[in-house]
């Protein structure tokens, strides 16, 4: 009884290989190469999410750079600035007593003459 069993469990093997064999291993090949595809897919992803990651973390570098730079540059304007500023109003300064002691001169002058007209 157990041999008959076997020899129709046998059977049935064989009637499924028959039946749905060549199926079967088209689809077991098929589920492999989809395998195989998500398993590039998933690499593909890795190196992508890599690469964006250095490309994300290099340009907060430039910026970063940038802004230092900016800042730098922005400083060195407002010394600049601050030094012709300077500058300027010591100018202005001086010219302001230059022009005070023309000024006196000339009034002294216009006195003398006044004194000399006078007399």
């Amino acid at each position: 009884m157990k041999e008959n069993k076997i020899d129709g469990s046998e059977q049935i093997l064989q009637v499924r290989e028959l039946l749905f064999g060549e199926a079967q291993r088209q689809f077991e090949a098929r589920l492999d190469a989809l395998k195989n595809e998500n398993e590039n897919l998933r690499k593909l992803l890795k190196e992508t999410e890599d690469k964006l990651l250095n490309i994300n973390q290099s340009m907060q570098a430039a910026l970063k750079n940038e802004r230092e730079s900016d800042n730098k540059k922005f400083s060195e304007l407002l010394a600049n600035l601050d030094k012709n500023l300077s500058q300027r109003i010591k100018n202005l300064e001086e010219n302001k007593v230059d022009r005070s002691q023309i000024g006196h001169a000339f009034l002294e002058w216009g006195n003398k003459i006044q004194q000399i007209v006078g007399r």
